[in-house]
């Protein structure tokens, strides 16, 4: 076995019911942690589950790596905006990529060029 901890020789004398009771208690302290930074998402969405669901889920949907572009996404584009134009997957395209930065360039094909267009005129309403 090649792990290495400080305690790792005298593991083996500890009894199984103490392991199993330190392994739920850092389950439950684990848990706690995540529900404490829930707790204070919801705080700061004014109580609105919606909205802190939103955010939780772009946090998430950035994985280690990009958790808070998509944080700052969220943050800065409003669940009722996108809610709004939930009819039209193009416009929400457009708000998306437009809010996210990828429509600042000019672009040779079309479908980017409608995106910036479009983004530009439902940013003005808004």
């Amino acid at each position: 076995m090649n792990i290495w901890i400080p305690c790792q020789y005298h593991f083996s004398n500890i009894s199984n019911i103490i392991k199993s009771l330190l392994i739920d208690r850092m389950l439950i302290e684990r848990l706690e942690s995540r529900v404490e930074v829930l707790r204070q998402a919801l705080v700061e969405n004014g109580n609105n589950w919606e909205v802190t669901f939103y955010h939780r889920l772009a946090h998430n949907f950035g994985s280690k790596i990009n958790t808070e572009p998509f944080e700052v996404l969220a943050k800065t584009t409003p669940l009722l905006t996108l809610a709004k134009h939930k009819d039209s997957l193009f416009q929400m395209e457009a708000l998306i990529f437009g809010q996210a930065g990828f429509l600042n360039d000019d672009f040779e094909e079309s479908y980017p060029n409608n995106l910036k267009r479009e983004y530009e005129f439902v940013k003005k309403y808004n």
